[in-house]
Parts: structure tokens; sequence; C-alpha cells
């Protein structure tokens, strides 16, 4: 004869035959935490930042230069404590995923524009003699050289909602000459190509029954063999001459010997069979080898780490070679600062109804007037003083309110790595008022 139902934050009894309710009374005992929460004061509107979020940090072959991707842009320093510098002029495209030729002239990178979409370049380390190796249209992400300098291999990847699905088709990994030309696909699964030290076949992660895996297969795509597999590595990075391997898992950065048994390998932390060493403190990502195989680079935000397999395991650097015990805690710093966006002028929005934040006041016929980037007076219009030289904008009729801040928003930043020019999610949130959010489920590097 009942239904209970939950509104208006009570329990409800409610006939069904004359719709009538009742309460039902509910008491609950909680006991709640409350934590005081972590603030830090902001500077709302500085001249400049730090820029701290570096992607694709790749340290150079002689060791004496780092590339890296940073405001859309790649830049080169020099190290330890050179000033970055813009790569190339390039103000059309983004410009992402770079990586060093052996020699250490050349770089190899993707591009990125919405209406041409992506391209596999080169350029000189100096910025000079830049190359498109791909003609056709597409999403292009993790090019590499070959050993010798001659090839590069890259994968194709598809679109995403942000970007667009046009030219998603024929995903996989493609060979292209140095000197531009034809690509041919070499298989269409796997993903993070790299050339094994012979030049012959192509190291790929690629998912095992649910692992990650690292598995390789011959110039043809041919001959597939998993080398080893992990229950939660994000990266597994073998060194150039494949004697050691690098793992990125739950945060931590591992190095260990490269395991040959002739059959798939189950590589992890708490494995037994092989000894395994834990060299970053926090988070690392970038994993890559120095060309010798002995040093192995990393980063996190604007800091470069690094460890040296001498200083790693006891029997590579033989006697009176002194090992760390504790993972690397402190990197050294390659980031910069930039100048922050600052409009120019003064305008005034005039005769509109102004909901102000203070308390529930709310102005009709209010002035708002926005110097360069700030907001420097809201008021009646008969108390605020239009500026001389401002522009004038008559919003009458409209309601002005505080920017709104979504703290948990859905919005994605794109898909492998590539965020477009313009993005309908963030204009589309503006349109409706939103000028902060936050996505809780976008990883470290694209929140």
């Amino acid at each position: 004869r009942h239904i209970v139902i939950w509104a208006q934050g009570k329990i409800w009894k409610i006939d069904v035959r004359t719709g009538e309710r009742e309460q039902i009374p509910f008491r609950a005992k909680v006991e709640q935490t409350l934590t005081e929460p972590v603030r830090f004061t902001q500077d709302v509107a500085p001249d400049s930042f730090d820029v701290k979020m570096l992607r694709w940090v790749n340290v150079s072959p002689d060791g004496r230069r780092v590339v890296y991707n940073a405001l859309g842009k790649l830049w080169v320093k020099e190290l330890p404590n050179g000033t970055p510098k813009r790569l190339t002029d390039d103000e059309d495209r983004f410009e992402l995923y770079p990586t060093w030729s052996p020699d250490g002239r050349t770089i190899a990178y993707v591009t990125w524009n919405d209406e041409e979409t992506g391209a596999v370049w080169t350029v000189r380390s100096d910025g000079k003699r830049r190359k498109r190796l791909t003609t056709k249209p597409g999403h292009y992400v993790e090019p590499s050289f070959s050993p010798d300098g001659k090839q590069v291999v890259y994968r194709r990847t598809g679109g995403d909602a942000l970007r667009g699905q046009l030219w998603g088709r024929d995903r996989g990994i493609y060979l292209v000459s140095a000197d531009g030309g034809a690509p041919r696909l070499v298989t269409e699964n796997g993903t993070r190509p790299r050339f094994n030290k012979a030049g012959d076949r192509i190291f790929l992660q690629a998912f095992e029954q649910g692992k990650r895996a690292l598995v390789s297969v011959d110039l043809n795509g041919h001959h597939r063999f998993v080398h080893l597999t992990s229950d939660n590595a994000t990266e597994i990075v073998p060194s150039p001459d494949e004697r050691w391997v690098a793992i990125h898992e739950r945060y931590k950065v591992h190095v260990a010997p490269f395991p040959k048994p002739g059959q798939t390998v189950a590589i992890g932390p708490n494995a037994s069979a092989y000894p395994m060493a834990q060299v970053s403190r926090d988070a690392g990502y970038n994993l890559h080898w120095s060309s010798d195989s002995k040093r192995l680079y990393w980063s996190l935000g604007p800091e470069l780490f690094h460890r040296d397999l001498v200083e790693t395991f006891a029997w590579v650097g033989g006697e009176g070679v002194e090992l760390k015990a504790a993972p690397e805690e402190e990197g050294l710093h390659i980031g910069f600062r930039a100048d922050a966006y600052e409009p120019s002028g003064t305008i005034a929005l005039v005769g509109a109804r102004v909901i102000t934040m203070r308390g529930d006041e709310v102005l009709e016929n209010a002035t708002v007037v926005v110097e360069r980037n700030r907001v420097t007076a809201v008021g009646p219009a008969a108390e605020v003083s239009v500026p001389r030289g401002a522009k004038v904008i008559d919003v009458a009729g409209k309601t002005i309110i505080p920017g709104i801040i979504d703290a948990h928003a859905h919005v994605r930043t794109g898909s492998s790595g590539i965020t477009p020019q313009t993005h309908w999610a963030y204009y589309a949130n503006l349109m409706f008022g939103v000028t902060t959010l936050h996505d809780p489920s976008s990883d470290t590097e694209m929140a």
C-alpha cells in the first residue's frame, strides 16, 4: 500500500492510492574527521610565470643539450645552465615528440595544426633545414631514428572528440626515409616504436593478455616476439645496447638487467629472479638512456634526473665505486619563466544588471571597467566613471556575474598527447560562464 522514497533530504512513506506522504523519522550517529585544507597564496595576474610542465624531455647523445616541449613549442637548452631557446620559428603548429638522431645533428618531431592536421618533420639541432617527411594528413606521434640515422619510425594514430576523426584511418607503425619519401607500414599494432641496436627489428609496447608488454618485430612486421610483460608498468624502455631495461611503474622509476632467456619474462619490482633497483624517489616520465647505455634519464615537471648504472649495481663499476643507496630526490632545473599574456586597453561594460557577490547585492544599470587584465571598478552607473579612451560596450538587458569555477569537469584535454589548437569544450564552458575548471580525469601531463 506504500512506497518509500528519498526526497528533500528526508525519507518518506507515500500512500499509493491517495498520494499522501508521511515522513519517516530517521537519525544517525556520524563521526566525521574534518581536515584543514591546504591553501597556497596565489598571484592572480602575474607578469610572468614558471613553466613547470616539460614534455618529451630528451637529452642529446653527447649529453650536452636537452630538447623538450613546453607551451606548445620545442626548446633546446645547453646543459647544465644554458638558457632554453626555441628550436624553430614555426608559429602555425604545435610541436611535439622531439627525438635526437644518433649523431645529435638532427631532431625528428611531429606537429599538429587544426586545419592541416599533423605531420612528421626533421630539423637540424640549430633550427635550420626543416624538412617535412610525411605528406598525407593525419595524427602522428612517437618518431624515432634508426641507429644509422637513415630511417625514422613513427606511429600513425586516430583522432578523438576534440581533434575530430578525419584522417584517423590507416593507423599503425610506419617507416620513412630520413630524407623523405613514401612511408611503409610495418605493423598495425603497438606503440612507442624504437629500433633495436642492429637496426633490423623494432621494439614496441603492446598489451599481452591484459598486461603491458615489450615486444619486437622485424622491419616487415613479422617474427613477433614478446620479451617482457608487466602487471603495472606504464613504460618499458630498453637501453641502446639492450643489456638493460628501465620501467616506470606505480609512479616510480626502476632499472634492471634486460633478461633474455629466449622466452617471455614477467618483470616488476617484486620479481626475485633478477636484480632491480628503484632509482627515483618520486614519479618519473620520459625515460631514455644515454647513447652508451651507462646512464638513465627521466624528468618530472621542470626537472631533469639521471642515475648512472655504476652508482646502482655493485658489479657494474667494480671496486672503489660508491653506490647510491637512496633513489634520486633532486634533479636539475631545466625550465624557464615566460611572460604572461596581458591584453592592452580599457573596456567599459555599461547598462547591465550586475551580481557582485557582495552578499546578495544586485546592481541595476551598473558599469564594469576592465583595464588590461584586471577589473578595476564595479558599481552603479552614476558612481563609476568611464575612463577616457575606453572602449564602451552597451550590455543593457544582460546580466553580468563573476566567472564560475567548475572544480570537477570532464572536458578532456586530447589524446596521444595532442591537444587541439582550438578546444571547443573550453569555448562551450566559457559560453556558459565557466572561466576556471579542473578535470580530475586528465593524466599528470595533460591536466
